[in-house]
């Protein structure tokens, strides 16, 4: 005997038009897979805080112009590119950069999902003292209401505090100490800081700072920042090349300072051995002096001389400054202009400004506020303040470089006689021996003041040799989030979650699609294929003989001629089964009874499923009265037994729902019933329940003449021909007929079983529905219409 092929869980074979029912089957899954994934991209573009980033390029050189004419190992240094590297990126200079930027607060406008950094932007300025270290970090919400008035809380230990007051006035809690000054461009709304932890600002910002060395022979280095604020990044870069200039320099002249203190330190000593030895200031001086040529003399002597003019300009410049003060000071264009033409101009420029921003602060609450009101008084007394400070620093600068002027006219002199010395031949000889001086001392002295000479030119040459050789700039698009990547990442999530998805669909796909998934483990039986019926079953199930020139009818009518033009006797009783409910049982059932019908032959279709009858339904009567009561003896046969469309066909229901229907079913009144119909019908035809689920069918089977055991393409489980085995088997049925139910017409066209009469085209002889026939003649029309617009283009 031939060995069954054994049936697979999965599916292990390629079926391009398996392939495609999956494909069809499941294209709503792919559809909301993409659904979800282009709303997932657009939420997370849409709501995601961007991250922004700006570059520039710097060179860090290491030179000093004055060891060129310097022949000295003393300012060689070990300054690698590295070292200096690591300098950028340390924690102590990154709280020199903090310092000199405005992030001790943080002001953000709060949005419904996203909230923005008001960054130099703000629509107040918010002066502060901090009361309790715990409000550190802590959010301090408040809303302006008519550009007057604001509502601040916050939450702080499980406490909330709420506080009403009006801008301009202080703001006390047990917390912080608030002054809030409003900007020309206030606008209402909801907003929110905090006042930041410097460590936290620093370890943050320092993540947020990236270099890395492009060049090393050239020492081109690259900086990037990134932040959520744009104007932050630029400006935070700025800050860093200004910063590191100045502490480039600091660093390098830091060492020359201590020595030139300690050269100090001992010329002073010298000088006190020099007058214990009873020597003459002057006259040390003198002597020192006699060791410069008259050429460096003559030549310091021009260079005191700029310098006296330079002091002179120094002096007028903060003069004329001070009268603006003390005559015209809210003028701060006129101080401006002559401060910004002194040499003291970056060291003023921070008072400076802070008085100009109050002056401007003053005009802007002057156009809101009154004279009489706390925030303008508060504000007249901070500029009253500033500018004693402004006066007491000019006054000090002013005193100083009267000073230095005088001591230029005193050096003048000092040398314009060491001049005239010189031409006195005795003056070397006369000091010599009036003085007594002693070589030791003097020998130091020169040592020393040759030093000083060194370490002062040493100082004067160095400048900062940071080039920038890219200024900082912002990138077009955030760096994060990416919308490209964003968009390929979606894209291969979405094909993998596809393909993925269509394999394992695929592969677990185990529904009988065609007679070849049937005929390897039923080969001595009839399969016959039913085409897929597209029309409305809900009513109405019997439509065999609305239908009779379509390929079902065909199909059934296959059916009849097996039953009834073998070389046995004609069947009398029929069993439609199947293994599940909604494989199609009942609609072959009616149909094969119809067609039977229509062959002149007197057909009983029995509804014997007592738990979910359909017969009624089908044609649309009331169960009132079938199979059950029958059986119950609640009335006889002819008050069952109901007629069809069709004239010899007629249908016994199942009646009311019993309550153990297999006791029912499997009675000696149901044997009697059916001998007794033999009597007045030619055929009976018996649906009944799902075999693979109800064992109530077991007993019509091993009664009925012919079987009819029905799949459902692509619906009925490969398993279920397991069912019809052990049918097989176990009841040893006298005749067996397979019927694939729901198989698709394209399919069938393409299939190679032609014994069953599917091989060739129905077209020719006509064998298609009305439904059929109209989208042929649409599809025909169609193709002549394009046919014709081809041609006439051609």
């Amino acid at each position: 005997m031939e060995e069954k092929r054994k049936i697979s869980k999965y599916n292990n074979e390629y079926n391009s038009y398996l392939l495609r029912i999956v494909l069809k089957k499941n294209l709503w899954l792919i559809i909301l897979f993409l659904a979800i994934i282009v709303l997932g991209i657009w939420a997370f573009l849409r709501y995601t805080q961007p991250i922004y980033q700006a570059n520039t390029i710097i060179q860090l050189n290491n030179e000093n112009r004055v060891t060129e004419l310097i022949s000295s190992n003393t300012f060689t240094k070990d300054n690698t590119l590295e070292n200096r590297v690591e300098v950028l990126s340390s924690p102590e200079f990154i709280k020199r950069v903090i310092r000199k930027l405005p992030l001790d607060i943080s002001l953000y406008a709060k949005g419904n999902i996203l909230d923005f950094e008001l960054y130099k932007t703000a629509p107040i300025s918010i002066e502060y003292s901090i009361k309790d270290s715990t409000i550190i970090n802590v959010p301090i919400y408040f809303k302006i209401k008519n550009s007057k008035n604001i509502e601040l809380n916050y939450k702080l230990n499980g406490e909330i505090i709420q506080i009403k007051e009006k801008i301009g006035d202080t703001i006390l809690t047990r917390h912080l100490k608030l002054y809030i000054i409003p900007s020309p461009d206030i606008t209402d709304g909801e907003y929110y800081f905090t006042i930041n932890d410097f460590t936290h600002l620093v370890r943050r910002y320092r993540n947020q700072l990236s270099i890395s060395i492009i060049n090393s022979n050239s020492g081109s280095v690259q900086l990037s920042f990134n932040d959520e604020n744009p104007v932050k990044c630029v400006d935070f870069l700025n800050t860093v090349i200004q910063e590191y200039k100045s502490f480039d320099i600091e660093q390098r002249t830091k060492s020359a300072r201590s020595m030139l203190d300690f050269i100090d330190q001992q010329l002073t000593a010298l000088e006190q051995i020099m007058d214990q030895e009873n020597i003459p200031n002057r006259s040390l001086d003198l002597l020192s002096d006699t060791f410069t040529s008259v050429l460096s003399i003559k030549q310091e002597i021009i260079k005191l001389q700029t310098e006296k003019e330079l002091l002179n300009d120094e002096i007028s410049n903060l003069k004329n400054a001070l009268l603006v003060l003390e005559n015209d000071s809210f003028n701060t264009s006129k101080l401006i202009v002559y401060l910004a033409q002194s040499s003291y101009y970056p060291i003023l420029s921070t008072f400076i400004n802070e008085y100009r921003l109050l002056i401007e602060q003053y005009a802007s609450l002057s156009t809101i506020y009154s004279q009489n009101t706390t925030a303008i008084e508060q504000i007249l007394w901070k500029i009253h303040y500033s500018k004693n400070s402004l006066i007491d620093v000019l006054q000090t600068l002013l005193d100083k470089s009267k000073y230095q002027l005088s001591t230029a006219n005193k050096k003048i002199q000092d040398l314009q006689h060491i001049i005239n010395s010189y031409n006195s031949n005795s003056f070397i000889a006369s000091t010599m021996d009036e003085t007594n001086i002693s070589q030791p001392s003097t020998k130091y002295y020169e040592q020393f003041l040759d030093k000083r000479l060194e370490y002062t030119l040493y100082i004067a040459g160095i400048v900062s040799d940071i080039v920038v050789l890219e200024e900082p700039t912002l990138l077009t698009n955030p760096i994060y989030p990416n919308k490209t990547k964003i968009i390929l990442m979606g894209t291969f999530i979405f094909l993998l979650l596809a393909v993925i998805t269509l394999i394992w669909k695929y592969i677990s796909y185990t529904n009988i699609l065609s007679m070849e998934d049937i005929e390897p483990h039923i080969k001595d039986n009839l399969i016959i294929t039913l085409p897929l019926f597209s029309g409305d079953l809900s009513k109405n199930q019997l439509v065999i003989h609305k239908y009779k020139r379509s390929l079902l009818a065909e199909s059934f009518r296959k059916i009849k001629s097996h039953l009834l033009l073998r070389d046995k006797n004609i069947p009398q009783t029929i069993v439609v089964t199947s293994t599940i409910s909604g494989e199609g049982k009942t609609f072959v059932a009616i149909n094969l009874g119809g067609i039977l019908a229509l062959s002149n032959k007197k057909v009983l279709i029995i509804d014997t499923d007592l738990r979910r009858p359909k017969m009624s339904i089908t044609f649309n009567n009331l169960n009132d009265l079938g199979l059950s009561n029958y059986l119950l003896g609640e009335c006889n046969i002819e008050q069952c037994v109901k007629t069809t469309e069709i004239n010899n066909l007629f249908y016994f229901p199942a009646g009311s729902l019993p309550e153990y229907p297999n006791e029912i079913l499997t009675s000696h009144k149901m044997d009697e019933l059916l001998e007794n119909l033999k009597k007045y019908y030619d055929i009976i035809i018996l649906d009944t329940p799902p075999i693979g689920l109800i064992s109530d069918t077991t007993k019509f089977v091993l009664l009925a003449d012919t079987t009819v055991y029905v799949f459902r393409s692509e619906y009925s489980k490969k398993e279920f021909i397991l069912n019809l085995e052990k049918l097989k088997q176990e009841l040893h049925p006298k005749e067996l007929v397979v019927v694939l139910n729901g198989f698709k017409e394209k399919y069938i066209k393409r299939t190679k079983y032609g014994a069953y009469g599917y091989a060739y085209k129905y077209d020719i002889y006509g064998y298609y529905t009305d439904n059929e026939e109209k989208q042929s003649n649409t599809k025909k029309s169609m193709k002549k219409y394009f046919n014709y617009f081809y041609k006439k283009n051609k």
